[in-house]
């Protein structure tokens, strides 16, 4: 655990028993602990007064503000979109040899990940071993004719709707050297900077569920192209119309809201970020121990997506579940990476397991029948 006190932080060690004792201090900030698998944990930043002899904590000298792998042999420095990076650098030059107006914004660059003039996206770490900086570069995932198709690596199974095998994999393996799991079963992958979600605010979920449960989250309401330019016109329920309540008539569902991401939960409201897709659902993970949480279970991936967790449709074409069939592919881009257009889709979930309960000989009577009042 971790301690701040005035502008020192210090790291300390606890064994369920008596006090606990110190590893190491540092400046605020300058000092960090991180953890690691089978109950590692590593020191980074500026360590002071190190006391690690005896226990499971390691020191690694990187910056307190990198992120570090499981085993601690590699650490990454925070990745930058190139929007925020051109901002930071604008910050730091404010003032500074000044000798004419600012190009346009575009000129300096792009924020939009779908742009093809966007600078790439940089990711620098080094091997804590040898001391080995690394920089790589996102590789585009897109060609300039294949825009439309989200892996081009992969292509569907026969038109039977089964899947190719247990494996999850079908006759092109995935690139090692690729971020982007081009071998996945779920239709948009993580780690792709032409696929990213906009994290919303809790005002626009808000707004966007009170819209939508009166049939009015629709185009000319919402702001179309930035964020948006890559899927089109945006128009959530005209893509999926309100569904219809079996049981009262003229009766509509409540507005509620569980969950009020879009995106990964490391996204800051207004950031974009890979798409809010459960990790174990996306990858079919089972159990929590290491070795079992670590195994890719594609055939098991149940691809949640976004503020309602979309399930149903969301199987790239030819990897759908046996009841279910894959939604278009413009829909599942929509439904991932927009929260607007989730929210309308999610309505579906929530009107089946209503009319469920209102079909033929398994009617059940709660509130006087009105969805608006159950929660």
């Amino acid at each position: 655990m971790s301690e701040r006190q005035g502008e020192t932080a210090h790291a300390k060690l606890w064994k369920r028993q008596g006090k606990p004792s110190a590893l190491a201090s540092g400046k605020l900030g300058d000092l960090a602990l991180e953890q690691g698998a089978g109950g590692r944990a590593f020191l980074v930043g500026d360590v002071k007064n190190a006391k690690l002899t005896g226990t499971s904590v390691a020191h690694l000298d990187v910056p307190a503000d990198t992120q570090v792998s499981s085993l601690g042999r590699l650490a990454v420095d925070p990745v930058l979109m190139p929007g925020v990076r051109a901002g930071l650098e604008r910050i730091g030059n404010a003032g500074k040899g000044f000798t004419k107006a600012e190009p346009t914004p575009r000129a300096r660059t792009s924020q939009d990940p779908t742009d093809e003039d966007a600078a790439p996206v940089i990711v620098n770490s080094i091997a804590t071993v040898t001391g080995e900086k690394i920089t790589q570069t996102v590789t585009d995932t897109t060609s300039g004719t294949g825009k439309g198709s989200f892996s081009p690596a992969l292509r569907a199974a026969g038109g039977t709707g089964k899947a190719p095998g247990k494996s999850g994999r079908t006759a092109q393996a995935a690139d090692p050297n690729n971020p982007v799991d081009t071998d996945r079963w779920c239709s948009i992958p993580c780690n792709d900077v032409k696929a990213l979600a906009l994290q919303p605010t809790p005002n626009q979920v808000e707004w966007a569920v009170n819209m939508a449960i009166h049939g009015e989250l629709r185009a000319k309401w919402i702001k179309q192209g930035g964020w948006r330019s890559g899927l089109g016109t945006v128009d959530p329920q005209n893509l999926f119309p309100p569904p219809t309540l079996k049981g009262k008539a003229g009766a509509r569902i409540p507005a509620q809201e569980s969950n009020l991401w879009q995106a990964e939960g490391g996204a800051i409201p207004g950031q974009m970020g890979n798409p809010q897709a459960a990790i174990a659902g996306f990858y079919g993970h089972k159990g929590e121990a290491s070795e079992a949480y670590w195994k890719i279970n594609w055939n098991l991936s149940d691809c949640g997506y976004g503020v309602g967790q979309v399930t149903d449709g969301m199987r790239l074409a030819g990897l759908a579940k046996p009841d279910e069939t894959s939604l278009p592919p413009a829909k599942q881009k929509a439904v991932a990476l927009d929260y607007s257009v989730n929210i309308a889709a999610s309505m579906y979930i929530l009107a089946d397991k209503w009319n469920q309960v209102h079909t033929a000989n398994q009617t059940l009577t709660v509130n006087n029948d009105d969805p608006s009042s159950t929660r």
